[in-house]
């Protein structure tokens, strides 16, 4: 490939082109077309969380060094931002107040999860977290806030993609263009950096996943965990406390009972349901056990 000068050549803080840094993509790519890029939501690059992009990199001709074209397509788009990656999306059918409580009980339940994954795990929990358990009821998101925030989520989404076409990140893209154009000279050329990434994702990925870091080579525990049944222990603990104390102890087999019926409608098996309780009594969160007469919720006093 002849590596082309473009005019006023936007360069990243590594001092890498544009042109560059889509090679750089390509080589990063690994033998099964899977691209590990950072967390391409988050503007901050201490985000925990990085992509699983399955690429499809057939779209680009290298032999005929289409990379200059799309090098080229890229630098003219930074340098010449239009309304089709910097107009603002309607909103106006939309509470944004209600958008905005309903994304902060989701991301309350989200660390609800990371809870009971300590739990699972056989860790103690922290006051702070103990606490939020006992509040977890306050952070319950029905199914009319769930249909009210996919269908915001849809709208701007169908707005993106009618400007840049279909997709795994028409919107980022967008919002990314908008924080270009009013970027800085202090942190344009990151921006820019971040742009590229975006465009380039959104144009040759197949799929996108968002996946912890430190769950890269753990892809399978990750899946279960995002499950309903990765609440389990939080179920447990819900129902330990809402349904028993010292005088109306819960037998193994009534907490499945209770587990199937709503709110929480799980099935496990009495054997799981045990090791929970193992790892609960473990915690030091207010559940006791006796193999004999069952399980019981007891605040502590003093």
């Amino acid at each position: 490939m002849t590596k082309k000068k473009a005019k006023n050549m936007i360069c990243f803080p590594d001092g890498s082109s544009v042109r560059d840094y889509l090679i750089s993509l390509y080589n990063k790519t690994d033998d099964y077309d899977f691209l590990y890029v950072s967390d391409l939501t988050e503007k901050s690059a201490d985000s925990k969380y990085c992509f699983k992009c399955e690429m499809d990199w057939e779209k680009m001709n290298w032999e005929e060094t289409d990379i200059e074209e799309v090098a080229e397509k890229i630098e003219s788009i930074i340098h010449d931002l239009t309304l089709e990656y910097t107009d603002d999306f309607d909103l106006s059918q939309f509470d944004l107040n209600k958008i905005a409580d309903i994304r902060d009980r989701i991301k309350m339940l989200e660390k609800t999860k990371t809870i009971s994954r300590k739990i699972v795990l056989g860790n103690y929990l922290t006051k702070v977290e103990i606490e939020h358990l006992s509040k977890t009821a306050q952070y319950q998101v029905d199914n009319s806030e769930y249909t009210y925030l996919e269908n915001f989520n849809n709208s701007i989404k169908m707005q993106a993609e009618k400007r840049v076409g279909k997709g795994c990140f028409a919107v980022e893209l967008i919002k990314a263009g908008i924080d270009l154009r009013t970027a800085t000279d202090d942190n344009k050329n990151i921006l820019a950096n971040r742009f590229t990434a975006l465009f380039v994702v959104h144009s040759f990925a197949v799929s996108v996943v968002k996946t912890e870091i430190e769950d890269i080579c753990d892809d399978d525990f990750l899946l279960k965990m995002n499950s309903r049944k990765s609440l389990a222990p939080l179920f447990v603990y819900l129902v330990l406390k809402d349904y028993s104390n010292v005088e109306n102890k819960l037998t193994q087999n009534q907490i499945c009972e209770l587990l199937e019926e709503y709110p929480y409608e799980i099935s496990i098996e009495r054997k799981a349901v045990g090791r929970i309780i193992h790892n609960l009594t473990d915690s030091d969160i207010d559940i006791y056990s006796d193999s004999r007469k069952g399980t019981w919720y007891q605040k502590k006093t003093g």
